[in-house]
């Protein structure tokens, strides 16, 4: 874990986010005969991580492959967004769909092509729907997470999910159970709240299932303050459908930690 550092808040190898929570790194475009070749490098010195949907076997001899885990918090965040609309929660839930049934496999068989184009769908289809609303909570959290110590954005948000969703679920347990319904949750006589939570134990066990690090192993408990801070300054904390200052965020960050 990487110390805390002011804004603008920079990783190693230069990406970062800035004090008003945009998001930069670099960037180079190539053109020539076998350049596809040496995509695996060019991306590991990037200083990349995962990469999800891989076209050259080059990177994923870089030991670069794996999920994108932003995709399915795309989707839900722009679902219980302040800003959404029957038009992008159809988009929405159809990306949670698409993720729900194909990152695991996407993630254990990179090969698969199946599972990676289905990949390709959900992360377009959320994205889409992002596009139409805004990020919310979840986002607040994640990128309060990676400004300050540089973590990897999916490992954010993935971990910052279930903590927004229990903190929102008195009022969007009805938009969590038609979330239950894409992930493919049966649960004969349930009401709303009950698939509304079984929706958020099925992305704790997704994230656990993908070896998402958990909170604890994200943040220090010194700096809860200072996160929740950071989240509550967050551009999209007025997209949360439920209102959260700097001592709510501070507490779900409490809870998970302490979990």
């Amino acid at each position: 874990m990487t110390s805390p550092q002011q804004h603008p808040a920079t990783t190693r190898r230069g990406q970062g986010v800035t004090a008003d929570g945009e998001f930069y790194m670099p960037t180079r475009v190539l053109f020539g005969r076998g350049v596809a070749g040496q995509a695996g490098a060019r991306a590991a010195g990037l200083g990349m991580h995962k990469v999800l949907l891989v076209t050259d076997p080059g990177v994923q001899a870089a030991g670069l492959t794996g999920p994108v885990r932003d995709n399915l918090i795309a989707a839900v965040d722009s679902l219980h967004c302040r800003l959404a609309t029957p038009a992008s929660d159809a988009l929405a839930l159809e990306g949670a769909r698409l993720v729900a049934r194909y990152i695991r496999r996407a993630a254990t068989s990179p090969a698969d092509i199946e599972a990676r184009c289905g990949m390709a769908q959900g992360s377009l289809t959320a994205g889409i729907a992002v596009g139409l609303t805004d990020v919310a909570g979840a986002h607040c959290l994640a990128e309060a997470i990676g400004g300050l110590y540089g973590h990897p954005h999916g490992y954010c948000c993935a971990a910052s999910m279930p903590p927004i969703m229990e903190y929102n679920l008195p009022v969007s347990a009805d938009k969590y159970a038609r979330l239950a319904h894409a992930f493919g949750i049966t649960a004969g006589g349930a009401g709303d709240e009950e698939l509304a939570r079984l929706a958020i134990e099925f992305i704790r066990q997704l994230n656990r299932d993908l070896a998402v690090p958990p909170m604890r192993q994200l943040i220090r408990a010194e700096d809860l303050q200072l996160l929740g801070q950071k989240a509550e300054q967050n551009t999209s904390t007025p997209s949360n459908p439920r209102a959260a200052d700097a001592a709510a965020f501070t507490a779900m960050f409490a809870r998970e930690i302490a979990a």
